[in-house]
């Protein structure tokens, strides 16, 4: 499944009016929002970046509290290390856009 049939959108301005602003593109971005890949899901999930383009890391209190390395240029590109491990819920990858269930 690729991040764009997920709904997935860059996410950054952290903080700003107490939430975050999606992104065009992943220049200032400081995490990715998409909707969870489990059957039967209807909740989003947000990725922090470790590495931010042109962007602040966000504030370590922020959940999730793990940051993630990512590479790539957009949605088609993008890839996460490491795998992403939301507890009683989804673990799964983000590998060049497609997103891998374990």
């Amino acid at each position: 499944m690729k991040l764009s049939d997920l709904g997935a959108a860059f996410v950054g301005e952290y903080g700003k009016d107490d939430g975050f602003m999606r992104l065009p593109n992943i220049n200032g971005a400081q995490g990715l929002l998409f909707h969870c890949p489990k059957p039967g899901c209807s909740h989003s999930i947000v990725i922090w970046f470790g590495n931010p383009n042109s962007a602040p890391v966000v504030p370590q209190s922020a959940s999730p509290l793990t940051r993630w390395a990512v590479s790539g240029t957009c949605l088609d590109d993008l890839t996460l290390s490491p795998s992403i491990s939301i507890p009683d819920d989804w673990h799964g990858w983000i590998t060049n856009g497609q997103v891998l269930t374990a």
